[in-house]
């Protein structure tokens, strides 16, 4: 299995980078002749890889490859080389640029939104945006020393919750990959009712080992009252989300959904993993 993987990689990456020939193959006339022609006075003539670096891509590759992955998840992408394919491009192809007049209508929302339903002044100075890539099109702006249970006091005045554990969500949640005490910040995740579709089966213990980052705890429960108060629906009817981003103190890991009629936040063990047990990536700095 792992031979197929590298020779499915192989030629993605000769597909993507090798010769100026192939690049309209990629999204129509070419992602990467896109991406150029979008930049004010950028030249077209793309300066392609070398067949050495290919070959240099290829073996690091092979070598970083996670020999830990299961048998299922590499079927995943051999039985779907199209996914397989989005992914290796979202690694070797320059991310989507977004317009500042879009940006600021998207900074403006985070900034009603705040003072709406939190009384709170959002203050972008010094805040940098991560870059955007492809996919990833919903922006989560998370201000200086908000907390879980200002969120969650939030989330019950607008619907009925029901949270697994006698204590304070800022007193059960002891780790998170990015804390609002530092200052604002701002991330990317995919715009999407259900948690991602392509992390359905790893364990957030998995994805930890993978550097793979994942939505916290405060960072889900945001989006939750961000997307009621757009659509006046709600995230995650069928699956659940994986905080993997977040932990308690035993190490468990927070999850979100939508069940019948409230928000629910329970925890899992950060071995545990079910397909319908999903994560939300995320885009940060």
């Amino acid at each position: 299995m792992l031979p197929h993987l590298i020779v499915c990689v192989s030629r993605l990456i000769a597909r993507l980078c090798i010769d100026p020939v192939f690049l309209p193959l990629i999204g129509g006339r070419g992602k990467i002749h896109n991406a150029l022609s979008r930049v004010k006075g950028a030249s077209l003539t793309v300066k392609t890889i070398t067949t050495a670096q290919t070959a240099a891509l290829i073996a690091l590759f092979a070598e970083k490859l996670p020999l830990g992955m299961s048998k299922e998840r590499a079927q995943e992408f051999l039985g779907n080389p199209s996914r397989f394919e989005k992914e290796i491009e979202k690694i070797f192809l320059e991310p989507a640029p977004v317009s500042a007049g879009d940006l600021n209508k998207v900074i403006t929302s985070w900034t009603d939104f705040y003072q709406k339903f939190f009384g709170i002044d959002l203050d972008m100075a010094g805040v940098k945006i991560p870059a955007k890539v492809e996919g990833f099109d919903r922006l989560i702006v998370v201000p200086q020393g908000i907390t879980p249970d200002q969120v969650w006091e939030v989330c019950e005045k607008q619907f009925n919750c029901y949270k697994c554990t006698d204590s304070n969500l800022g007193e059960a949640v002891t780790k998170n990959d990015r804390n609002p005490n530092d200052g604002t910040y701002a991330i990317w995740i995919r715009d999407v009712v259900e948690a991602d579709e392509e992390m359905k089966n790893p364990s957030a213990k998995t994805l930890e080992k993978q550097g793979v980052k994942g939505i916290t705890l405060l960072e889900r429960l945001l989006i939750e009252i961000k997307y009621f108060s757009e659509t006046n629906g709600h995230l995650d009817l069928e699956n659940v989300t994986l905080c993997s981003g977040s932990r308690d103190s035993g190490g468990f890991v927070p999850v979100v959904d939508w069940d019948g009629d409230e928000l629910r936040v329970g925890w899992y063990d950060v071995e545990y993993s079910d397909s319908h047990l999903r994560f939300r990536v995320v885009v940060s700095l």
